[in-house]
């Protein structure tokens, strides 16, 4: 999570980014931030909330926008925390209530036990950093993941 991310879209892509997701919390103008990354070549745009966010924070001019959604299930800062319970509610809120068929990530503690719950809440992009490094057989954790 950067601050004014509106400065730095142009060098990201310029890098070679083909996706940029940038925090909803981090912008005075989302839907104009969103603009401005659509309207670089075949370039992606997702906006991420933190657990405190709700989806309704999300302004609805900006659904048409966005590639997808990354709902952080953890307070962004650091890995090996455990998964916020009321993050994969709001996952469902945005299949069901909002109607969003697009992309729909999670991160931030994803383990093997939860993921049936996340993936039955309509996430389809899933992000584990600990419960794979940390594992003791960490391919078996990939394999789970893989066959949810």
């Amino acid at each position: 999570m950067i601050e004014n991310p509106e400065l730095w879209i142009e060098r990201v892509y310029k890098s070679g980014a083909s996706s940029i997701t940038f925090h909803l919390e981090a912008t005075m103008d989302p839907v104009l931030l969103a603009n401005k990354i659509k309207s670089l070549d075949n370039c992606l745009c997702a906006v991420a909330i933190k657990p405190e966010t709700t989806v309704s924070d999300i302004p609805i001019d900006l659904f048409p926008l966005l590639d997808m959604i990354l709902v952080m299930t953890v307070e962004p800062g650091f890995g090996g925390q455990k998964l916020i319970e009321s993050c994969v509610g709001k996952v469902k809120e945005l299949r069901e209530s909002f109607k969003f068929d697009k992309l729909i990530q999670v991160d931030g503690g994803v383990d093997e036990s939860n993921i049936e719950s996340l993936k039955a809440a309509g996430a389809n992009v899933i992000v584990a950093g600990s419960s794979i490094f940390k594992s003791s057989n960490p391919q078996s954790i990939i394999n789970l993941f893989k066959s949810h």
